[in-house]
């Protein structure tokens, strides 16, 4: 209670206190009175209202007396609630004003009732006390934050609810702007009515800045290139950055965290850490070194790390060194190949001063080491017999560039040799000079043979000269290209210009043979291999000449190759005697070719015209005695019937013959012959025309009254050819039938040999029957076909396709089945003589054409196209 509150209760206490008091003080008096006028006027009805009086008088009292007694208790108990309240009052501003927060409250209109020391500093107030009645515009708040402040309360009040943390920017009394996190919380009385708002205000300010640098410095962390993670107490991860997680081959932190350390190793690196580590770790908290670590996908790699307990645990930094080490490795390996070369090596720093040399160089100075050698000839410079040649050295390797050269040096014995040195820069990662590695090769003894090699170059050139031959040396190195005096006569160059480079070379040979060239060049160069060609000098336009070349690589005593020697020689003379040899070799081959083909054709054509006459002869013979028996058999039909119907009347009018006529009736089964004898002359008629038939188709196919041009009907050629061949057409045991199909198309008559093409019929007939009857198509589950397709074409040429889907004739072949005497049959069974008449026959002879198309396993097809009228008679 306030202080009014209890002035105004002492108040109504005294108030009622006097009211009671009066009227006692009033009783008492009346009392007195009463008694005193019944003394004075003592009568029966006053006595008995002065008795009533008393009894309600000492009823009064007695009330008044509960009721004085009742006031007391209220009063001590008034007096103890407001010492409570002063206290707990006392007590909770104690407590908001130890509170870190800025704390305040406001009635329903925005006004302040009260607030905590920290909020009074904030605003510029001395005394907590001093906000009360203020509002956010008494503040030193802006305008618009005073606006601000007050529709929040405003939301908080008519929502009932509270919005927590809600983070601004506010002015403090100095001008300073401070970020704060602001919670409203609606305050109600024991009706649950709205009577104000609670505020509180945290400056974040310094928490963000923390959070910030907090922030900044986990992104430090996760862009670390070292691998960083942290473990607890038990070896537990609970922190791993994005390095180490790729080192590791993961994609998620989640992949690793709650996973031990054992995890990532294997075990025998578990047992070495255990073993080696973890006893220097629990005594130094700390250890730094290498282990052998497993990706997640199997693979190892060389992990360096350093290891340090914490109060969170232990921090592990970590990184991959393979590559590092396999580089150590490496230059280990470099460094052995330097210390093991050959050739002396050394190296010196930016002020040239030597500081390094391998074995070799030593031993071909005489000093064993860097000091000594400085001590003997005072620095580089002083081995070199010319002073200026360092010098020049130098000034080249300075510049960051090389620098290859023949240069002599003095040994510490003072003996004098000569060198090949190749100096280089040695450079940093910026392209800045640190110093010079130069090699030295020993190339006295080289020098003493080049010198002696000299002396007989000039009687080499005079040989040369008588051989027309010339030689050249190409230095892999340096490139440079050396020749004698004669490469220039046989390529035709002026050898007042100089050596040209070795692409002007190339471009002295023939466009077509300089291909051949270039690949036999290569091919030693860069294998060793000794390789040799002719080919063509182009000199001039109308001039060509002919050389043969020769590359050999040239080995040093490691078996590298460190030049190119060749050789060319003109072989003109010898190439046109050659040629010339050639043609008349092509001409007497082409003059056998013909000659062969002649009498191919000669024996082929005797060959047919003796099997023509054959045929013709039997033909002939043949035909006499057939003509005899299809001109019989119709009379022999008509007398067998004539018999035949005797004996049917016979057995119609004698029904019951005698005995030994009803037995022999029996005995030759005479029902049995009635029936049969005219099928019997059915057959004998059908097989003499058969005959008759066969013998036209040898007539035909022998066309020996033919002799000239004639128009014939191409489709009779073909069946008439067919039917000689029925024999080979028709299966043997064992064996397929082979279908014959013809695709006749509407072909007029052909002016053409009848016999001659009859004969190109027979030899693709009997080639395509052979393909047929293989064991490979035998096999097969195709069945043996050959068809036979006629008609026009385009150009007015009768053609005929034969194909059958035979075996097939391999590429290598195809272009050979036309030549004569070829054959892929055994020997014995074909003269290779058939296609290579037929093709004279309908490209010479008929003016046609021939040609095969065939695919292995799917068959063969022959194409003949012939002019409807021949040549001849137009």
């Amino acid at each position: 209670m306030t202080s009014r509150e209890n002035q105004m209760s002492d108040n109504e206490n005294g108030s009622i206190s006097g009211v009671y008091l009066t009227v006692n003080d009033s009783l008492s008096n009346n009392s007195c009175d009463c008694s005193d006028y019944s003394e004075v006027e003592p009568t029966n009805h006053l006595q008995e209202e002065l008795a009533e009086l008393r009894r309600h008088v000492v009823q009064l009292q007695q009330e008044n007396h509960s009721l004085r007694q009742k006031l007391q208790q209220q009063k001590i108990n008034v007096i103890a609630n407001q010492s409570n309240s002063i206290n707990c009052h006392h007590l909770l501003q104690m407590v908001i004003d130890y509170v870190p927060q800025a704390v305040f409250w406001k009635d329903c209109n925005s006004v302040y009732l009260g607030c905590n020391r920290q909020f009074a500093e904030k605003v510029g107030l001395q005394d907590p006390r001093e906000i009360v009645g203020k509002t956010d515009d008494d503040l030193p708040w802006t305008p618009q934050e005073a606006k601000l402040y007050q529709e929040f309360d405003r939301q908080v009040i008519s929502s009932k609810s509270p919005q927590i943390k809600v983070r601004g920017t506010r002015h403090l009394v100095q001008g300073k702007e401070i970020l704060v996190e602001t919670t409203k919380i609606p305050l109600d009385n024991h009706q649950g009515n709205i009577v104000g708002v609670l505020g509180i205000l945290d400056d974040i300010s310094d928490r963000l800045q923390q959070e910030e640098l907090l922030k900044q410095r986990l992104a430090a962390i996760e862009a670390s290139t070292d691998g960083i993670a942290l473990q607890n107490s038990e070896g537990v991860f609970t922190y791993v950055n994005r390095a180490y997680l790729e080192m590791f081959g993961y994609s998620q932190a989640e992949e690793i965290l709650g996973k031990t350390w054992q995890e990532l190793y294997d075990g025998d690196e578990i047992e070495y850490i255990r073993r080696e580590v973890s006893p220097v770790f629990a005594a130094e908290n700390e250890w730094q070194g290498e282990l052998r670590s497993r990706r997640q996908d199997g693979s190892f790699f060389i992990q360096e790390m350093s290891v340090t307990k914490s109060a969170a645990g232990v921090v592990c930094i970590c990184r991959d060194v393979t590559e590092r080490k396999q580089a150590e490795a490496t230059l280990m390996l470099y460094k052995q190949a330097v210390e093991s070369s050959s050739d002396a090596i050394a190296m010196a720093d930016a002020q040239w001063n030597h500081f390094y040399q391998n074995p070799a160089f030593s031993e071909m100075f005489g000093c064993e080491t860097p000091e000594e050698f400085n001590q003997v000839f005072g620095g580089i410079s002083g081995a070199y017999t010319d002073p200026q040649i360092p010098r020049q050295i130098f000034a080249v390797i300075s510049q960051g560039k090389n620098w290859v050269g023949e240069v002599e040096h003095r040994a510490k014995n003072n003996r004098v040799f000569q060198v090949l040195l190749r100096a280089s820069a040695i450079k940093d990662g910026r392209g800045n000079v640190l110093g010079a590695v130069a090699s030295l090769n020993d190339i006295t003894s080289r020098k003493k043979a080049e010198a002696s090699l000299r002396e007989i170059t000039s009687d080499l050139q005079e040989a040369q000269e008588l051989a027309h031959i010339g030689n050249w040396e190409l230095d892999i190195d340096t490139g440079e290209l050396t020749w004698s005096d004669e490469v220039f006569r046989i390529l035709g160059l002026d050898q007042t210009l100089g050596i040209p480079s070795v692409e002007q070379c190339l471009q002295c040979y023939h466009p077509e043979d300089r291909p051949l060239v270039e690949k036999a060049l290569a091919e030693t160069r860069n294998n060793g291999t000794t390789c040799q060609a002719e080919a063509r000098i182009i000199k001039d336009e109308n001039s060509v000449s002919y050389v043969h070349i020769k590359f050999k690589a040239i080995l040093n005593h490691d078996n590298q190759i460190v030049s190119l020697f060749g050789t060319i020689m003109d072989i003109t003379e010898r190439k046109r005697a050659e040629i010339h040899l050639q043609q008349q070799t092509e001409k007497l081959e082409k003059a056998l070719t013909k000659l062969k083909r002649t009498q191919t054709q000669l024996i082929q054509s005797e060959k047919m015209s003796g099997l023509g006459q054959m045929v013709a002869g039997v033909a002939h013979e043949i035909n006499n005695p057939v003509g005899f028996i299809v001109g019989n058999v119709p009379h022999l039909e008509e007398y067998t019937q004539d018999l035949l119907l005797l004996i049917e009347s016979y057995r119609q009018y004698y029904t019951e013959p005698p005995l030994a006529i009803t037995e022999l009736i029996e005995e030759i089964d005479l029902n049995f012959l009635i029936t049969d004898i005219p099928q019997l002359i059915n057959s004998i008629q059908n097989g003499a025309k058969r005959i008759q038939e066969i013998v036209n188709s040898l007539q035909s196919f022998s066309r020996l009254n033919e002799s000239a041009i004639k128009e014939i009907d191409l489709h009779q050629g073909i069946d008439s050819t067919l039917m000689v061949l029925t024999s080979r057409l028709r299966p043997l045991p064992g064996e397929r039938e082979i279908v014959v199909i013809k695709n006749y198309g509407d072909l007029p008559k052909v002016e053409c040999y009848a016999g001659q093409i009859n004969q190109v019929f027979l030899h693709i007939f009997n080639n395509a029957i052979d393909a047929l009857k293989s064991s490979e198509c035998q096999q097969s589950a195709k069945e043996p076909t050959l068809t036979i397709t006629t008609g026009l074409t385009k150009n007015n040429l009768a053609f005929i396709r034969i194909a059958d889907n035979g075996v097939g004739i391999p590429e290598e072949l195809r272009s050979r089945i036309f030549d004569p005497f070829f054959t892929t049959k055994p020997v014995g069974q074909g003269t290779g003589l058939g296609l290579s008449v037929s093709y004279q026959i309908v490209v010479d002879l008929h003016k046609g054409k021939l040609n095969c198309t065939s695919e292995p396993g799917v068959g063969s097809e022959f194409c003949i196209q012939i002019p409807i009228h021949s040549e001849y008679n137009t």
